[in-house]
């Protein structure tokens, strides 16, 4: 067993794996075999890789130092919300569990919204991790629901539900 067992146990809490369940010699636990196993079932996985070449580059380094040297402004519109309410109601589910799953199946139809540029690339993923703000002991917190576009309401409302109460006991 690694000599940095407590390390080993930390970083699996974060992501609430449990260390007997993973089938392997614990001869063989090591801090490298954690940070494998969790870039292999944590991290989005890649569906293409598109280079920045051309106008797309010179429109995406603007578009970056105007972040950096221009006020960022906000937007706000008003929205009926009768067909969201009545979904709502009929789903049994926190409300903010039925925004998570819109806002997944909007990513299905816009991919490029699921993606990040980085070095020359834009990267798109195929799982929707989407993050909520929580406020905990310790400030304002962003615990991750993973693969989001995989799993149905009612998975969904228990996980968050979890998700919560853990990022409150932070």
């Amino acid at each position: 067993m690694d000599s940095n067992l407590n390390d080993i146990k930390r970083l699996a809490d974060q992501y609430n794996i449990n260390l007997d369940s993973l089938n392997v010699d614990k001869n063989l636990l090591t801090m490298d075999y954690i940070k494998k196993y969790i870039a292999e079932n944590f991290y989005p996985h890649v569906i293409e890789r598109k280079p920045i070449t051309g106008i797309r580059k010179m429109i995406a380094d603007h578009l970056v130092s105007g972040l950096k040297e221009s006020a960022i402004i906000s937007l706000y519109s008003e929205i009926l919300m009768d067909d969201f309410m009545a979904a709502y109601k009929s789903a049994g589910v926190s409300m903010n569990v039925l925004l998570i799953k819109i806002i997944s199946n909007t990513l299905m139809h816009y991919p490029y919204m699921n993606s990040e540029i980085k070095n020359n690339e834009i990267i798109t993923y195929d799982s929707h991790n989407i993050g909520i703000a929580v406020d905990s002991k310790i400030g304002l917190i962003v615990p991750v629901i993973r693969n989001v576009n995989t799993k149905d309401i009612k998975t969904l409302d228990n996980e968050y539900r979890e998700l919560i109460a853990r990022a409150k006991m932070v």
